[in-house]
């Protein structure tokens, strides 16, 4: 159990106590020493509510070693079936979303940082040219129009950020049109089939294509909303909820890190997924990658773990903007880690923010160091927006 997890069984305990002193007339009754009655019963109740709390922990240790344990065997699985097939295995990250087809047989790279979509696909290496040209044709096309279509409910990621020659914006109505004048034209397809793992011959075909010049805006303003609804609800800026999304994940929904974290704002699910959820919820549960991938779930969680970091576990630093600087590094690094390097002994009192600022970049690893640059640097982009 953590500490606050014990001060407050501590707390209940003494509750009960003060509940069972005011039962001490009837206790005489039964008893020559009715305080050590009351002492003893709450005692037992304090063991009952720490064993209570002792097996909470451990369930949550156990679901988070579940989840990572499926997790990893998904990506294993992953890997092995694409390695068979491809020279090579690339995983999506926070800033790239790659999606496979049921047969591992075609491939979409989306880099949401460099704004390009690259297109793949495999053809039987036993088929004349002309017949994988046509294979590969039909499984580029499926793959283009797999990862512009709606999934869940939920609008693709690349929603509004294609557009023809004409710079009119590729939609499902216009796919096909756009596919066959502007894709299928610039495929290039290997001139002689390779060996794969699994020893068989295929051709191997691929193509590029640019997102609009202004496709990290367009996917920005699509969360404006939400987040001004967030951002309101758990008293935090929007604009630097805003800062966080395109730093932690270039607002991509897809984003995943090995840690494991998911989500528009990289949320793990043992640590500030798990604290945000029970903030809101008032339950602590291990949260599946599918609930964090959706896009309002993930914003609430994270706007609401912000605020947590701010107001709760940085109480202690009412002063700005150092409250808000040590929460930013929080956010990356860890609150346990900020308050080991910064907070002990005689911490930043006495610090302005400038050297506040200077203390965080000298003692928090470079990651930590440039990350809280981004997010001071690109937060103004978004303020005119609120």
């Amino acid at each position: 159990m953590n500490r606050s997890g014990r001060r407050t069984a501590r707390l209940t305990g003494t509750a009960l106590l003060g509940a069972i002193l005011l039962l001490a007339p009837a206790a005489r009754a039964q008893s020559g020493d009715p305080i050590r009655d009351a002492e003893r019963e709450a005692d037992r109740l304090l063991q009952e509510v720490e064993r209570e709390f002792d097996r909470a922990a451990a369930e949550l240790d156990r679901d988070w070693r579940e989840l990572v344990r499926r997790q990893n065997e998904e990506w294993e699985r992953l890997q092995r079936e694409v390695e068979a097939k491809w020279r090579e295995y690339i995983p999506s990250t926070r800033v790239r979303w790659v999606d496979h087809s049921a047969s591992r047989e075609s491939r979409s790279r989306v880099d949401f940082e460099a704004g390009e979509i690259t297109l793949e696909a495999l053809a039987d290496g036993e088929k004349s040219p002309e017949e994988a040209a046509r294979e590969i044709e039909g499984k580029i096309r499926r793959r283009l129009l797999a990862i512009l279509a709606e999934r869940a409910g939920e609008p693709s990621p690349l929603r509004d950020q294609i557009a023809d020659r004409t710079g009119s914006p590729v939609t499902s109505v216009t796919a096909n049109r756009y596919i066959d004048r502007e894709v299928l034209p610039r495929v290039r397809i290997d001139p002689r089939p390779t060996w794969s793992r699994d020893r068989k011959r295929r051709y191997g075909a691929r193509v590029r294509i640019s997102l609009i010049s202004r496709h990290l805006e367009r996917r920005a303003k699509r969360y404006l909303d939400l987040v001004r609804s967030m951002a309101d609800r758990f008293g935090v800026a929007p604009s630097r909820v805003m800062a966080i999304m395109h730093t932690e994940s270039a607002f991509n929904p897809k984003a995943v890190s090995p840690v494991p974290a998911y989500g528009l704002m990289q949320l793990v699910p043992r640590t500030g997924a798990l604290d945000a959820y029970a903030a809101v919820h008032g339950r602590r549960r291990i949260l599946p990658p599918a609930y964090l991938y959706d896009p309002r779930n993930n914003v609430e969680l994270g706007a609401a773990y912000f605020s947590l970091i701010k107001r709760d576990y940085l109480k202690s630093v009412r002063r700005e903007p150092h409250n808000t600087y040590l929460a930013i590094a929080s956010y990356n690094w860890g609150i346990g880690n900020i308050r080991r390097v910064f907070l002990r002994g005689r911490g930043i009192r006495g610090l302005d923010g400038g050297r506040l600022l200077e203390r965080i970049l000298r003692g928090a690893p470079r990651e930590t160091h440039d990350y809280l640059r981004r997010i001071n640097r690109r937060e103004p982009l978004y303020r005119s927006l609120f």
